[in-house]
């Protein structure tokens, strides 16, 4: 199905983009990171413009059932009556009041009202301007009462599905899980996994600050960097040059735990988009052989794209349903096998916050199976 615009002129502003992805989102049913990528692609945002665009696009999306119910308080009909850019415009200007300290107020709300100006009528900023300067005076929300309904506060003030706070107040209590919301709610660091492939850490940091990139090291991976400055990666030279890939430190401690050596041969079930995959073959020197398994043929071309860009040599596609067994005797036996099963991906709503709007209890049972397969 053709994606549907839901904007009608380019951005003129760091909020007017993130209204755009949100609208985007909203019609589309899209990916937050891949939809906000796409639409800072079309602009010359830096600095600044470009990480405001992106809080407020993060931002919106991570609480979002927090501001939904806050807006309602104002509205005297649902939200979901709203047209996509009047609700999303108040999402904005919401979110700027309640979560964004270093953002006046009144700039909040005149900006939204800028806004909806441009996406509608007369009327529909006057609604705006009434909403906004009533919760700027109202100030913070009075939250369901803790003692009384647990999961309701934890919800709301944490912004996280109830049937996710169940969950987790049963397993883990519920000072851990209003940790977990908590840590979930903050931005995350960006990670790199340096290839050493072709370049040495301390040769790539140089080489970065050169480029104007900020970066510190990982305090879990010795091939991590973090980067602290709010740029486009896939512009450097350094990227281009496959000196880097972009690779969360978690999955990267995944890589490192299988131990692979030099000359082995090794299975990667479920491979694409390949991040993984490439660091087992940075892991094993480009020496043995990797075959990169995936159920989806348009899917294993990242992996040969993210292959060929880094220069993994030792890497074979292989289009198969990992559930299909007969895979070893097929092809050739294994000395390992590295398996990144299809799950919940609740583990990363840090990085990813539209997952935990987007998946149900009742899915675990359906990847659970799969899993089993």
């Amino acid at each position: 199905m053709k994606k549907k615009e839901v904007f009608r002129r380019g951005a003129q502003s760091a909020r007017e983009l993130a209204l755009q992805v949100l609208m985007d989102l909203e019609t589309n049913d899209g990916y937050v990171n891949l939809t906000l990528s796409r639409h800072l692609q079309r602009t010359n945002f830096e600095g600044v413009e470009r990480a405001l665009a992106s809080e407020l696009a993060y931002g919106v999306i991570t609480r979002l059932n927090t501001l939904d119910w806050r807006l309602e308080q104002f509205l005297n009909k649902p939200l979901e009556k709203l047209t996509v850019p009047v609700r999303n415009i108040l999402r904005l200007g919401l979110y700027q009041i309640l979560f964004m300290e270093k953002i006046p107020h009144r700039a909040a709300v005149d900006e939204s009202v800028k806004l909806a100006h441009r996406y509608g009528h007369r009327g529909v900023a006057g609604l705006v301007n009434a909403v906004l300067r009533r919760s700027s005076r109202e100030g913070e929300p009075v939250w369901p009462e803790c003692e009384e309904n647990p999961y309701a506060y934890l919800a709301l003030k944490e912004s996280h599905p109830e049937w996710i706070v169940r969950r987790w107040v049963r397993r883990f209590g519920f000072e851990e899980t209003l940790q977990l919301c908590e840590a979930n709610n903050k931005p995350p660091a960006l990670s790199i996994r340096v290839n050493s492939l072709k370049v040495t850490k301390n040769e790539l940091v140089t080489l970065l600050e050169e480029e104007g990139v900020e970066v510190k090291e990982s305090r879990y991976c010795e091939e991590g960097l973090l980067i602290k400055s709010p740029i486009p990666l896939t512009s450097l030279t350094a990227f281009n040059k496959g000196l880097f890939a972009v690779q969360g430190e978690s999955a990267m401690l995944a890589t490192k735990i299988l131990s692979s050596l030099p000359g082995e041969k090794v299975a990667d079930l479920c491979a694409a988009p390949g991040g993984k995959t490439t660091h087992l073959a940075q892991l094993m020197q480009n020496r043995g052989k990797i075959a990169a398994v995936d159920l989806s043929a348009k899917r294993l071309n990242l992996v040969k794209e993210a292959a060929e860009r880094l220069g993994c040599k030792c890497i074979e596609t292989i289009t198969w349903d990992a559930t299909d067994h007969t895979l070893v005797s097929k092809y050739f036996g294994f000395d390992r096998v590295f398996l990144d099963a299809p799950c919940s991906g609740l583990g990363v709503i840090r990085r990813k916050p539209d997952l935990k709007w987007r998946k149900k209890e009742k899915d675990l049972k359906t990847l659970a199976s799969v899993q089993y397969k």
